[in-house]
């Protein structure tokens, strides 16, 4: 995971992204080992929005901490963790900057 700490993430162009009610239900549209939809709520939803865009993890939680009115320190491991599982789930990607 060292490496996801300097580099940017962004969603993935190959995923299915639909809003139903309160929540983003995200399917990966080239990876048949994942099978099932992902349906992201609170902050979950809250993240995969901001990353529409790239962010680096430090700017992504910040973002997530000040809407959510917490500390980042409070919830960096958790972000960290959850863009992690997102990457695993290949609906998100990593951008290089070059």
């Amino acid at each position: 995971m060292d490496d996801l700490v300097t580099r940017r993430v962004v969603q993935s162009t190959h995923v299915a992204a639909i809003v139903q009610f309160d929540a983003v239900v995200v399917l990966a549209l080239d990876n048949p080992a994942v099978q099932t939809p992902l349906v992201l709520e609170g902050t979950a939803r809250a993240i995969w929005e901001r990353l529409s865009e790239p962010h680096s993890l430090d700017t992504l939680t910040l973002s997530i901490a000040e809407d959510f009115d917490t500390s980042a320190s409070a919830i960096s491991d958790h972000v960290q963790n959850f863009v992690q599982d997102l990457l695993d789930a290949a609906v998100l990607t990593q951008v290089d900057d070059k």
